[in-house]
């Protein structure tokens, strides 16, 4: 499970040997051998070679982010930053592929759902069904209450909301209190793990806004900007053009086919919101309330750019949203 403990021994490094050595041992001999996968990077020159930057790519398969980390690696000759990829928390549970992420220089980004599944896993040593997570989602968020949950409500469900729980002040709170707060506590954990990657271990630092695949550019969600305008750094929008069709399964063997990634022009978060007070605690409550129209503007902002830079086969038809 994604804890405190993890993300403190989370150890990004500036040169992923890690890295290097998948690229050479598997993905050459994938690409260049046993099949053919041609990789275009069009608009190159506008990946910046002298700042870190955050890349935003849509997300259309489990893998396509490699082709472009590849890619860079290749063309740029060592003269561009390593990258980390925020990678979901439901891809931790396996203990060698919590291992690989974290030998592959990723960062674990935990969601309200996956704590709510692993806190039931913890709890009661099963795994949660589509109904009671649907049901401790929803009160948790407070969409539902227990008068409503009714006839739903299940000796599991009760066990899990009635547990006791504490917060890091040993105060005892509510279930949906605790969901909440121990989410913030490690989002703020898994910020100060991107400021290093960007500030300190030179790396950029790949995000998908939807936070989670799909064919076509889904919904945005405010993650990147919490941590574009906090840090002040630019996002490069890339749109991902026919991963899909070379990653057809779960396994991180590609086809032959052609993947485009076609680069937007860098977006400076200030000449987007303005200069705004960089204080804020990213994830905080706070800053939900206080800047949320800010982070609804910005992201909404590199999902239309994204959009531009699809075929059509990937384009959202309908206008881009924000949750």
């Amino acid at each position: 499970m994604i804890n405190s403990e993890h993300l403190d021994n989370i150890n990004l490094r500036s040169y992923s040997f890690v890295q290097v050595l998948l690229g050479r041992l598997l993905l050459i001999p994938n690409y260049h051998i046993f099949s053919r996968v041609k990789i275009i990077i069009e608009n190159y020159e506008n990946i910046p070679k002298d700042e870190t930057v955050i890349f935003a790519l849509n997300h259309t398969d489990r893998y396509n982010y490699w082709p472009f980390q590849y890619k860079m690696w290749r063309q740029s000759k060592g003269k561009l930053p390593y990258t980390t990829t925020w990678v979901k928390g439901e891809y931790y549970g396996n203990i060698l592929m919590r291992k690989f992420f974290d030998w592959t220089n990723n960062i674990p980004v935990p969601s309200r759902g996956y704590l709510i599944r692993e806190d039931f896993r913890s709890i009661l040593n099963e795994k949660i069904s589509q109904m009671e997570y649907r049901i401790l989602r929803d009160y948790a968020s407070g969409q539902t209450t227990l008068k409503k949950i009714g006839e739903e409500m299940t000796d599991n469900i009760r066990k899990v909301i009635n547990y006791p729980r504490k917060v890091l002040s040993g105060i005892e709170v509510p279930y949906s209190d605790y969901i909440d707060s121990y989410y913030r506590q490690l989002m703020a954990r898994v910020a100060e793990i991107n400021f290093r990657a960007l500030f300190d271990k030179n790396l950029n630092v790949i995000i998908f806004p939807e936070g989670t695949r799909s064919l076509t550019l889904g919904t945005g969600k405010t993650g990147i900007a919490h941590l574009a305008l906090k840090s002040g750094k630019k996002v490069v929008p890339v749109g991902c053009n026919g991963s899909d069709r070379v990653y057809r399964g779960n396994l991180p063997w590609a086809k032959s086919g052609t993947i485009v990634y076609r680069v937007g022009t860098p977006i400076d978060p200030r000449e987007i919101i303005g200069d705004i007070d960089r204080s804020f605690i990213p994830f905080s409550n706070e800053a939900e309330v206080e800047l949320k129209d800010e982070f609804r503007e910005f992201t909404q902002f590199v999902m239309e750019r994204i959009n531009e830079l699809l075929d059509d086969h990937y384009r959202s038809l309908s206008p881009v949203t924000v949750v």
